[in-house]
């Protein structure tokens, strides 16, 4: 707001300017080459673009501001996101650890319970055991 304020404030002082001007060229003659009215068109030019870089720097500060919250917002999507990935590897850990133990626990109860005397039977433990250790390798996250 306060710098629209004071472009309206540099337009005004234009307007002046042009007045000036004008009632200048009056009194003189109309040729450009007079030292008073190059000074006053000169110092109008540089008003002019001193007007123009403020605007500019306006509009590249607000884009900048933009920009900084475009990039605030996606380093917090991808924290979110991050987390939500870690939290999910985490509870597939958990899951597999708590299906291994119980599967140990069965197996346990089995062998040491029943004595197992048939050769397929353990044969049947042992793949389930190592069908097991697989799925704990498995779901075992490679850092």
């Amino acid at each position: 707001m306060n710098a629209k304020s004071d472009a309206d404030h540099h337009k005004n002082k234009f307007r002046k300017g042009e007045k000036i001007m004008s009632n200048h060229e009056a009194d003189e003659t109309k040729d450009p080459s007079t030292p008073q009215l190059q000074r006053i068109v000169s110092l109008q030019q540089y008003k002019l673009n001193k007007i123009k870089l403020e605007k500019e720097i306006i509009l590249l500060e607000t884009t900048n501001k933009q920009t900084v919250e475009k990039s605030s917002q996606n380093n917090r999507a991808v924290q979110a996101f991050v987390s939500q990935f870690e939290y999910n590897q985490w509870h597939q850990l958990q899951t597999a650890n708590e299906n291994v133990s119980a599967t140990a626990s069965v197996i346990s109860s089995a062998v040491v319970g029943n004595r197992i005397q048939s050769f397929d039977c353990s044969i049947t433990l042992l793949i389930t055991y190592l069908i097991v250790l697989l799925a704990v390798v498995r779901c075992t996250p490679t850092s």
